[in-house]
This record gives structure tokens, sequence and C-alpha cells, in this order.
């Protein structure tokens, strides 16, 4: 009898240490750093999701992301400075305001303005003269326009990583990546300890 109950207590605490291991691997500190990753994933897929969502409708709504490619506007915003522009007509614009206008067979030009007339063409059309914040003199003449990109933000750094994620490809594969962490994190999870089956 004495050697039955030996027998049979060896399964029991077999069982026992497999719960008590079962316990700890999968005890709370382990689940809550596991949820603590899960919604870092979550946070930083979303902001992805939201720049490249931003990047690609932002211009149909008249806002735009701007890389100064050169430092005529330094030493406040360098080269490669990131601004963020909307598009408003020029008869709102004022002397002060740095504003980003459109040349015809030419990349844009991001200046401070220095003087607004009128325009003989009337309506919102504005003849805006504009010098960089780095240069000794004002752009060589007045730019005649009805509507340009007014700066409401910008940062002295991160314009070329926005030129990068502004190609169609990029963006698509950081949306995908963003999609595939948000399922990931939110898949149902599989009950621990699912794995371990009971002693027979």
């Amino acid at each position: 009898m004495r050697a039955a109950a030996i027998q049979d207590s060896v399964p029991r605490n077999h069982v026992d240490t497999v719960s008590r291991i079962r316990s700890v691997g999968s005890g709370p500190g382990r689940r809550g750093a596991r949820e603590t990753i899960e919604n870092i994933v979550v946070g930083l897929a979303g902001l992805a999701g939201v720049i490249a969502i931003l990047l690609a409708m932002g211009p149909f709504v008249g806002w735009n992301t701007v890389r100064l490619a050169t430092g005529s506007m330094s030493p406040g915003l360098p080269t490669d400075s990131l601004l963020l522009t909307h598009t408003v007509p020029a008869g709102e614009v004022s002397i002060g305001d740095v504003v980003m206008v459109q040349r015809e067979g030419a990349l844009p030009v991001t200046h401070r303005v220095i003087g607004v007339e009128a325009s003989a063409l009337g309506g919102q059309n504005r003849l805006l003269t504009l010098k960089g914040d780095a240069n000794a003199a004002p752009d060589t003449r007045p730019y005649e326009v009805s509507t340009v990109g007014l700066v409401v933000a910008g940062v002295p750094w991160g314009g070329q990583v926005v030129t990068v994620l502004r190609s169609p490809w990029v963006l698509g594969l950081v949306t995908l990546v963003a999609s595939g962490a948000v399922v990931w994190a939110l898949w149902p999870k599989r009950p621990a300890g699912r794995h371990l089956g009971g002693a027979s």
C-alpha cells in the first residue's frame, strides 16, 4: 500500500511542478511587458500610418511638406529643414510671412515677404517681393501670384527623410508595415498553457 501511495504521488507532484513553471512563465510581469510592447508597436504603427496618409492626401486639401534645398533661410531654417505649408490666396499674405512660391521651369522658392503690391490682374493677385533671411539682397524681381504656400510650421531637420517617404513605393511599404504591425498586436492571443496538456 505504501509503494502504491508513493507511485500515485509522483504524477501529482509532476503536475504541480509543471503548473508552477507555467504560472511563472505567464505571470503578471511577462504579460505586462508584452502589453507594453504591443502598445508601443500600435502607437508607432499608428503614427507611421498618419504620416503616410498626410503625405498622400495633404496636397489635395492644400497642405504640403516642403524640404529646403538651400541655406537661404538660415540660420533659423537651414538646408534640409522641413516645413509645413498651407495654400492660401496671395491677398492674405502680409509682410514678414514666409511663403513658398511656384516658379515656371524652376524649383519653388521659399523666402520671407518684404513687400506686397497690388497686381494689374486684380482679384487676389499680388506682386510679392521676397528675400531669403541669409541673403544680402531681395530676389531679383517680384513674383506675381494668385496663391502661395504659407509656411505655418518648420523644423531645422527631417527634410530628406520626408522626401524619401513621399515616394509612392515607400508610402505603400510604410502603409503595409504599419497595417501588419497593428494586426500582429491585436491578433487574438492563445490562452497560456494551452500547449501543455494535462498529465495522463
